[in-house]
């Protein structure tokens, strides 16, 4: 039972890349403006990021998980909470920690009383992605392309898609120059090599061939929010998700680097055999 439990969080934070795949497969190319906002923001620093993610499947109430923190260049510090589904599998709030460590990418999670479920005292798991089999390879080239990172989301506006300015519109009192637009996911994706069915339940999965978003970019030429909605279908289950990012505060200078070794256990294994078996 506490077994299944550590899968089914982790599977939580599978599921955060995962929409953040589809958040961050880019938007550049389009109109310029919002390809000078992606660039000026990924080139002044650091910034404070706010993150919700809401899944409703087959017209259920909607599964909404959030994130708070701060990000830089290929680094981010995140508390997340799963809501309803963290209830469910016995965890409340997790700190995340996205790191590199010689330049693969690493993840760091503290989940409070369900580490100690796996046998051990550290405060900290450690998910080596560049280690972690098939699963770990995909995601490694999912957070390669900035789709774990909200940060690095930014670099990848550079990819297919068509915007256009709509208005303007007002967000936390602060009024922002409004674009919609579409991206050819499908394109995307098969230009960074990803292998959808290394993950949970990709050979079952239909991801849209292309995908809506709004780029919200202030008044500063720097970009306040990315956000776009999807339906994905997997397994004969079709759940529509939306996902909003939200940053404030550029230029900021974060330092983001790995907890003390004595408070972590490794779990990369674990990751392995829990999420790259499907």
């Amino acid at each position: 039972m506490r077994r299944h439990r550590f899968e089914v969080a982790l599977a939580a934070i599978a599921s955060v890349g995962c929409a953040g795949l589809l958040t961050a497969c880019g938007v550049s190319k389009v109109v310029d403006p919002v390809a000078q906002a992606a660039t000026q923001s990924a080139k002044s620093g650091g910034a404070n990021v706010a993150m919700t993610i809401s899944v409703a499947e087959d017209g259920s109430a909607a599964t909404v998980i959030s994130a708070t923190g701060v990000v830089g260049d290929g680094s981010a510090d995140l508390t997340l909470d799963l809501g309803a589904l963290g209830g469910s599998a016995g965890v409340g709030k997790i700190e995340e920690l996205l790191v590199k460590e010689d330049a693969n990418p690493v993840i760091y999670l503290n989940m409070g009383a369900l580490t100690q479920s796996l046998g051990t005292d550290k405060k900290w798991l450690r998910l080596d992605l560049s280690k972690a089999g098939a699963f770990g390879a995909t995601f490694s080239k999912l957070m390669a392309g900035g789709e774990q990172n909200p940060m690095d989301s930014l670099k990848a506006l550079e990819s297919e898609g068509d915007f256009q300015e709509v208005g303007h519109t007002t967000i936390d009192g602060e009024v922002t120059t409004h674009y919609q637009g579409t991206v050819d996911v499908a394109k995307a994706l098969a230009d960074k090599g990803v292998d959808l069915s290394a993950l949970p339940g990709g050979t079952n999965a239909q991801v849209p061939a292309t995908v809506p978003y709004e780029v919200y970019v202030a008044a500063d030429g720097k970009v306040r929010r990315i956000s776009t909605s999807y339906d994905e279908t997997v397994s004969g289950k079709t759940a529509h998700a939306e996902v909003t990012m939200d940053f404030t505060h550029w230029g900021i200078d974060p330092l983001i680097g790995p907890p003390p070794a004595d408070q972590v256990f490794d779990a990369t294994s674990l990751l392995s055999k829990g999420l790259g078996g499907g």
